[in-house]
């Protein structure tokens, strides 16, 4: 009689330690390594006798008072305060089996005095200089890339079709690199009947759910666009059915006979990076844009059109409101314009008497006798502002000349006579 199956199974060292190792995520695992090769090229240079899983604690701390100052690139530039932090993060993980913690830990003190007073000094010197973000795409380079796309509902290109996708897809969810993009798959769409009959489309729930990198991905974004919609179900309806990945590789010379355009094969993280590129040059724009600039893109246009920060939040994914203020820039097209009106004569103003109006639907050529009973007919500029904000064209203001008021000093004198 063979024995009942066992319920529970027996994971062995190795699988465990797996566990632990593929939960940490792919660019931080290569941060990690970098950081440590150039951690121990440092301690090779200086001939410093210590290892960072069997130094005391003590030694590890007054090692990392000097590291952080003398820290170096290859080219002997210094290193800006985000790779810093990196380093300090990648530290800390190789020193998490000992129980020890580079913040709060007391052996750690003067390290951390030092660290900062460090990154205080490179900002006054100018070498810390505020977070950029890469440039929105400009209003006439956007209208080259709609046009370059025109055709979209027709078209028998599919590189073409799947740049367009990857265009809205990126824009309208507000995207980040394309690490999130390798992973996405084609029931990561979701298509939301309405109740006029259309679709709309959405992210998954089951996608924004997964861990991207160090946190789950959210935005509220839609696609809404019937020619965008249709051209999306096109290309889903043209993939490959031997991979679930949403971008894949492009057959040449198809048509639209042909049930299937793309191989199967995914797009890789690199051929993706590129893609804002590709589309730039093949749409003629004026210079070549990156990936991140569609991103700052959505969030820009968003702005324009008068959108609260906290529901432009909910699209692009910031977690804070204050982390928006770095896209409230200038545009070309903004600064082209404010230095027109700088340019522009100034409106003039009467100085010797002020225009009186209570009524902001004051007709042309209306009347206001002044105080000594005569009209004063003068026309004022075509365009002036009254107090309450109200534009008045083509109107001539009488204006009223009020007395001055009497000099306290005649005052004074009528009083010492009457005594």
């Amino acid at each position: 009689m063979e024995p009942p199956p066992k319920r529970f199974c027996s994971s062995t060292v190795e699988e465990r330690e797996k566990l632990v190792k593929d939960a940490v995520p792919k660019k931080t695992r290569e941060a990690d390594k970098f950081w440590a090769s150039v951690i121990a090229e440092f301690i090779r240079e200086k001939k410093y006798n210590i290892d960072l899983e069997t130094s005391s604690v003590e030694d590890i701390a007054k090692f990392l008072e000097s590291f952080f100052v003398d820290l170096r690139k290859k080219d002997g530039s210094t290193y800006k305060q985000n790779s810093l932090s990196a380093c300090r993060a990648a530290i800390q993980r190789m020193l998490t089996n000992r129980n020890v913690n580079l913040m709060k830990d007391s052996q750690f003190a003067n390290y951390n005095r030092i660290y900062k007073s460090l990154i205080k000094q490179r900002r006054r010197d100018g070498d810390e200089q505020q977070v950029q973000h890469h440039e929105p795409i400009n209003s006439s380079d956007w209208d080259l890339i709609q046009t370059f796309f025109e055709d979209i509902s027709t078209t028998t290109d599919a590189v073409k079709l799947s740049q367009y996708v990857w265009f809205q897809v990126t824009v309208h969810f507000c995207l980040r690199g394309g690490e999130i993009q390798t992973q996405m798959r084609k029931q990561d769409l979701d298509f939301v009947p309405t109740g006029d009959g259309s679709q709309i489309i959405k992210l998954s729930r089951d996608f924004m759910s997964k861990n991207h990198q160090t946190s789950a991905f959210s935005t509220s974004g839609c696609i809404t666009d019937s020619v965008q919609v249709s051209a999306i179900r096109k290309y889903l309806n043209k993939l490959n059915d031997g991979v679930d990945r949403l971008f894949q590789r492009a057959v040449m010379n198809v048509n639209d006979s042909m049930t299937c355009w793309y191989m199967k094969s995914p797009l890789s993280h690199n051929l993706l990076g590129t893609m804002l590129r590709k589309i730039s040059e093949a749409a003629q724009c004026s210079r070549s844009y990156t990936n991140h600039c569609l991103r700052a893109t959505s969030i820009n246009h968003m702005k324009q059109q008068g959108v609260e920060d906290r529901k432009i939040a909910t699209v692009s994914g910031h977690k804070s409101i204050d982390s928006l203020k770095a896209y409230d820039r200038t545009t070309e097209e903004e600064a082209v314009k404010m230095s027109a009106a700088i340019d522009k004569k100034p409106v003039s103003v009467l100085s010797s008497s002020s225009a009186v109006c209570n009524d902001s639907s004051v007709s042309p050529n209306h009347s206001v006798v002044s105080g000594s009973g005569k009209e004063n007919s003068s026309p004022l500029p075509e365009v002036m502002l009254n107090a309450n904000g109200a534009v008045f064209n083509n109107v001539t203001f009488h204006t009223v000349v009020q007395k001055p008021k009497k000099r306290l000093s005649l005052k004074l004198k009528k009083r010492e006579k009457s005594i």
